[in-house]
């Protein structure tokens, strides 16, 4: 086993030191969200939740960063099939980044999971309502919270998007910047 001296303590304490300054500085945000996009007869809508980490913009760390004048980029990571905590607590290298470049960090739920659910707990009982839960809605969702997201901490509507995601969510990230 490793001593206390080596390398597997130290790890542990850095990664604790990390997380808790991480996830200190999230807000959650709301907003509204269409239970079905592609419905245009329906007006239906649902509340989504994103935490979002504002603390970065405008104070990149990184020597040689844009000037101030820069639009600061946005960095959202696409929620995955559970509740967005448990991304923003593992995915550390994404608020590392963020604090490195100045940017917006925003992690938000996908549909149907956490506490993102488009037709309350009832929905999981119903075959049409579950017809809701796929990767074409959730890429709307993303596409229409991300201006949402940039008006509402004052960004330049041109301001660079870097989607981030891992296994289900980065093939999210991956389809979200072939579609929108």
């Amino acid at each position: 086993g490793m001593t206390t001296g080596g390398l597997y303590p130290r790890a542990l304490a850095l990664l604790a030191l990390v997380a808790g300054s991480a996830t200190g500085k999230r807000e959650e945000v709301w907003f509204e969200s269409a239970v079905d996009h592609f419905n245009m007869s329906s007006d239906v809508t649902f509340k989504q939740r994103c935490l979002v980490d504002a603390a970065h913009l405008a104070a990149p760390t990184l020597r040689g960063a844009a000037p101030a004048k820069a639009a600061p980029p946005v960095f959202f990571y696409t929620g995955n099939e559970g509740p967005v905590e448990e991304f923003a607590d593992n995915a550390l290298f994404v608020n590392e980044l963020g604090a490195r470049f100045g940017a917006l960090v925003a992690f938000c739920e996908h549909r149907y999971y956490g506490k993102s659910l488009p037709l309350g707990t009832g929905a999981f009982r119903s075959g049409a309502s579950m017809g809701l839960l796929s990767v074409e809605q959730a890429l709307a969702d993303y596409a229409v919270l991300l201006p949402v997201l940039k008006a509402r901490y004052g960004l330049d509507a041109a301001s660079p998007t870097i989607a981030f995601g891992g296994s289900y969510g980065g093939m999210l990230a991956a389809w979200w910047r072939l579609r929108y």
